[in-house]
This record gives structure tokens, C-alpha cells and sequence, in this order.
């Protein structure tokens, strides 16, 4: 987190952590969107087997997103949390969700 401070004011921002967040997960040139997440998505709950490689990629997408939000992007909270609920067992379209929440991010 960098933090810029002036007479009148205190600035932060997580520029290069999102740079490097967008570049692990290949985000770095996608396009962006309006919204963190669409407009009547409603996510359900996996019920199959637990894929153990999506879950680690899902909750390492989430966790940085947490960060994230945490720090200087509340924009993405209801998103992020929403999401977040599905960390034990997410399905591909969990995933693929998840990673739409970077869309509305730029560097």
C-alpha cells in the first residue's frame, strides 16, 4: 500500500499490488467493466465433488480481492463477499465469476 501524504491531505492506493494481483491471474488486459458483478446473478451452490485445484485458484482470486477491498476498493465488497460464501466447493462458474470482480479494476 502506498501512502502519499500533503499539507492537505493523505492519499493511499494499491496500485502495484493490483498490478501484480491482475498479471498472476492473467487479467492484465482485460476489458473493463461497468459492474463488479452482473445484474441478477444469483450464485448456487456446487454439489459436486470438490476439485481441489479450482478451490486453491478460487480462494488465492478471493483472498486477493479481499485485500483489495479491504484497503482502498469497498466498491467490490457485496461482490467479493457474495462470492466469498462459496470458497469450500466453488464450481467453474464460481471461478469464472470471481475473476469478472477484476474487470471492474484497473491498475
Amino acid at each position: 500500500m502506498k501512502v502519499n501524504k500533503t499539507a492537505s491531505c493523505i492519499m493511499i492506493n494499491q496500485k502495484a499490488y493490483l498490478k501484480t494481483v491482475l498479471e498472476r491471474f492473467d487479467m492484465h488486459n482485460a476489458k473493463i467493466a461497468p459492474t463488479p458483478i452482473l445484474s441478477g446473478y444469483v450464485p448456487q451452490e456446487n454439489k459436486g465433488a470438490v476439485n481441489p485445484v479450482r478451490r486453491q485458484k478460487f480462494q488465492s482470486v478471493i483472498g486477493s480481492l479481499l485485500y483489495l477491498m479491504l484497503g482502498t476498493h469497498p466498491d467490490i465488497a457485496f461482490a467479493v463477499i457474495k462470492m466469498s460464501q462459496f470458497s469450500a466447493n466453488p464450481s467453474q462458474d464460481h471461478l469464472k465469476k470471481a475473476m469478472y470482480i477484476m474487470h471492474t479494476l484497473e491498475d
